[in-house]
């Protein structure tokens, strides 16, 4: 059989015709998700897969591919994919950083201010005709500007992000595993605190890190009691990184003000406990769903498979160290 790509989701016509430049190539154009069985039939015999963050791939779908050189990974993040097993297997992965930084950061800081300013609750309250006049004190909010922000992670989109909240006057701190250097701390008027004071101390905090088994339910129980009971919670990290069963609970009993989540556990499968409060506003995982950025996104991707199974040496490889494993 003809070697061939594997293009697992819907992209962009343009992303089709550039690959089909290079390779045969057999894509999924109706988006549908593919089951395991599914995937692992249509990976068997390519030698390169342009992935989405839905298709997980492990150490027993890839001992079934064979020819398998490279996954590209149409996402910043790659935790659906055990970077491990691909190394050991000397299979190259990718991701697509950069493309999609002020997007981000514009969605995350539009879910800051539509948490904290009740934004979806007012427009329900007048689609619901509840509004009859104007009033001093119903319905209230909290505000953003002044506020502080803390960062739990801040690479290049959470920095995007602190650039946003300096406009509103925020003071930023972050907690991360790896200190900044001081001229990106000057840059940003970011102050390096730990994770306890930057839970109790934030006004808002904003979760944009990976998810891998250490941050893994970073923000449980325990981080939530520390936090402000005024303090909003924003995640457009992934979710996992979000206890959502003490999220819920804590939104439920007050012990938060509010939360913004772009992401969840084991999404699409959404915690129906969330729909039942007013305090969250709930987005399905769209922080870089614009043209332009998606378009982006999915060349970027091409661009890496092509030049992994042209030359061995695509411009984000994540895993360097699977060059020597084959």
């Amino acid at each position: 059989m003809e070697d061939y790509v594997l293009v697992t989701r819907r992209v962009f016509r343009e992303t089709i015709d550039y690959l089909k430049e290079n390779f045969k190539v057999v894509d999924n154009q109706k988006d549908t998700i593919l089951s395991g069985e599914k995937l692992r039939k249509l990976m068997r015999d390519a030698v390169g897969v342009q992935s989405s963050t839905n298709d997980i791939i492990d150490g027993p779908l890839l001992d079934k591919c064979k020819k398998l050189k490279v996954v590209c990974n149409t996402a910043v993040g790659y935790d659906n994919i055990d970077v491990a097993a691909c190394t050991k297997r000397g299979v190259m992965v990718t991701n697509t950083p950069g493309v999609l930084n002020e997007t981000v950061a514009d969605y995350a800081m539009a879910l800051v201010l539509s948490a904290t300013r009740k934004i979806p609750q007012g427009e329900r309250y007048l689609r619901q005709k509840k509004w009859k006049k104007n009033s001093l004190t119903y319905p209230l909010s909290r505000d953003v500007s002044g506020g502080t922000f803390g960062f739990m992670g801040f690479g290049r989109i959470g920095q995007a992000i602190a650039k946003r909240a300096l406009s509103f006057d925020g003071k930023v701190i972050y907690h991360c595993r790896n200190r900044i250097p001081p001229s990106q701390e000057k840059k940003y008027q970011a102050a390096f605190v730990s994770k306890t004071e930057l839970l109790s101390s934030s006004d808002i905090v904003v979760l944009i890190l990976p998810h891998t088994n250490e941050t893994h339910h970073l923000i449980g129980a325990d981080e939530l009691n520390i936090m402000k009971r005024s303090a909003t919670l924003v995640n457009m990290a992934r979710g996992g990184i979000v206890d959502d069963a003490a999220l819920i609970r804590a939104l439920r009993e007050g012990d938060i003000y509010a939360a913004g989540l772009d992401v969840y556990e084991d999404e699409p499968n959404l915690n129906p406990g969330f729909l039942e409060l007013d305090n969250v506003v709930l987005s399905p995982h769209l922080g870089s769903a614009t043209i332009n950025t998606r378009q982006e996104m999915a060349m970027r991707a091409a661009t890496n498979l092509v030049a992994a199974l042209s030359n061995g040496d695509p411009p984000d490889l994540v895993n360097p160290e699977c060059l020597k494993s084959s």
